[in-house]
């Protein structure tokens, strides 16, 4: 869980998302801590796999933000430029105002940035459900049992 120490003001920067650029596995807990760059690499097989921002074993404080079906943030994907070179960065913004002492939260299958069709949303929940308790929550028992019956 992390907390606003500060008001935010909607758009405005909380934190960058940091950790190791590298291709995106496929399965695996891992993924939960994976940023989509909203674009592929392509190998010299010539396959393409998409590029992600792995938080997995490092990163800073912007991993431990907390799933919500209503988030208050959203990342987003900017581009640094320093000296001739470019750099794909991840942020995290305020989707609304947010106050100080707020819990900060993101959505992680918002289809902006993470692969949600392809991640594994059963292995990040425990069968009760996601924790939002939003009353648009989309990660309920009954959303678990549909999902595993597509499984099969």
């Amino acid at each position: 869980t992390i907390r606003a120490v500060t008001e935010f003001a909607e758009h405005e920067l909380i934190t960058e998302y940091c950790g190791k650029v590298q291709l995106e596995k496929t399965t695996g807990r891992s993924q939960q801590f994976d940023f989509s760059l909203g674009y592929d690499a392509v190998r010299d097989d010539g396959k393409k796999r998409p590029l992600v921002i792995s938080a997995f074993k490092m990163g800073n404080e912007a991993r431990f933000i907390s799933h919500s079906c209503e988030p208050n943030a959203y990342f987003q994907t900017t581009v640094i430029e320093r000296d001739a070179l470019c750099t794909n960065r991840g942020a995290v913004h305020a989707l609304r105002p947010i106050a100080g002492g707020e819990e900060i939260t993101l959505d992680y299958f918002d289809g902006k940035g993470l692969n949600d069709f392809t991640i594994d949303f059963s292995a990040m929940f425990p069968e009760s459900g996601c924790a939002c308790n939003s009353p648009r929550c989309r990660f309920t028992p009954e959303a678990f049992k549909f999902y595993k019956r597509g499984l099969k």
